[in-house]
């Protein structure tokens, strides 16, 4: 290969989106560089969440392109055997976990405090019966004295 020659891709894919779509052609297509030319890679029937959607494999991703039950292109993850989540998807998760940690952060904060509260009204309660020469149950003297 000549230097400044630019390097074939692996894999080519085409989406053409519903309001796009072109009459007699697949949504979506991949082709896959074969020894002398690029091939179609032929869709696989799979059962994604209760309906057969076509996923499409890419050796060079080990995930497999698909349309949703919205006709979104998303990327269908063996591993996990569910779709890939969308960016939207990933931020919405995101900012709800980062709510989830402020409330769970907020209920620490009380919870020290009502502690807190607690150990020093016991800090006074001890004080106040040692100035009255008495002691609560645990400070008492192991001999019994």
């Amino acid at each position: 290969m000549e230097s400044g020659t630019a390097r074939p891709h692996a894999e080519y894919w085409i989406f053409a989106p519903p309001e796009f779509h072109v009459e007699d052609l697949p949504a979506l297509q991949g082709f896959r560089l074969g020894r002398y030319d690029y091939e179609p890679i032929a869709p696989v029937a799979a059962q994604v969440k209760g309906y057969t959607a076509d996923l499409y494999p890419s050796a060079v991703l080990g995930a497999s392109w698909g349309e949703d039950r919205n006709a979104l292109l998303r990327l269908f993850s063996p591993l996990e055997n569910d779709w890939c989540p969308l960016s939207r998807e990933v931020r919405q998760l995101w900012r709800q976990a980062q709510r989830q940690l402020i409330e769970e952060r907020a209920r620490a904060d009380r919870a020290e405090t009502r502690a807190q509260a607690t150990m020093e009204k016991y800090a006074r309660l001890q004080r106040f019966l040692r100035e009255q020469g008495m002691s609560l149950p645990d400070e008492r003297p192991e001999n019994g004295a």
